[in-house]
């Protein structure tokens, strides 16, 4: 008022002042926010919570918000344990579909190289019939793979030679192998170290290096 009229204009009226009032009063920070329904919840159980546990204020608050990171800490560390879970089980069950898929079929190199070292194991052992009988395996094998005579795992020595369109000069080398191995597995005849080396001398001469 005394600067209105220091300044030359006219008092202002009582209604003027308790407009400015309110204006002034109505901007940010003078007016207090309206706390939400769990707000009001919030602050009245902690005040009870104090009352009757006669507990100084604001432990409780520093009680609720320990609470809180401890739960926020385990839902994050359950949350975790749920990813390497599933991880873990997705290998597991990818394993066990590998573990369960067949096995690739051998190849013609692979089985000669496998009748080739048993033979020779055989040999070293001194079980020279059966050293005998994987190197005359051996030996179709590696005619087959070459493609001097067709082979199956089903047919016997006799079926092979019946059926696998040998030429004359295989036929002419097979024939007396068969007929040996026929004798010394059903007939009781002698095997010794002599055949299985002589069998295994065959398969060098056919087979040049991989025997």
């Amino acid at each position: 008022m005394i600067g209105a009229l220091l300044q030359g204009r006219p008092p202002a009226g009582e209604q003027e002042v308790k407009d400015a009032l309110e204006r002034v009063m109505g901007r940010a920070g003078f007016v207090p926010e309206e706390q939400g329904w769990f707000g009001r919840t919030l602050e009245n159980f902690v005040k009870w919570l104090n009352e009757v546990f006669d507990i100084r204020p604001g432990v409780v608050g520093d009680l609720f918000a320990t609470l809180l990171y401890v739960l926020l800490g385990l839902l994050i560390a359950w949350l975790v344990w749920l990813v390497v879970r599933s991880i873990v089980d997705a290998r597991r069950a990818r394993a066990r579909a590998l573990a369960a898929l067949p096995p690739p079929p051998e190849t013609l190199a692979a089985r000669l190289a496998r009748l080739l070292a048993e033979a020779r194991a055989a040999e070293s052992a001194g079980d020279h019939l059966r050293a005998l009988r994987l190197y005359f395996w051996a030996l179709v094998v590696g005619l087959s793979q070459r493609g001097e005579l067709a082979y199956r795992d089903a047919w016997t020595a006799r079926e092979m030679l019946a059926r696998g369109r040998a030429g004359a000069d295989v036929r002419a080398r097979l024939e007396p192998l068969v007929r040996e191995i026929d004798g010394k597995s059903f007939g009781n005849e002698p095997c010794n170290a002599q055949d299985s080396a002589r069998l295994a001398a065959v398969c060098r001469e056919f087979l040049g290096g991989v025997a």
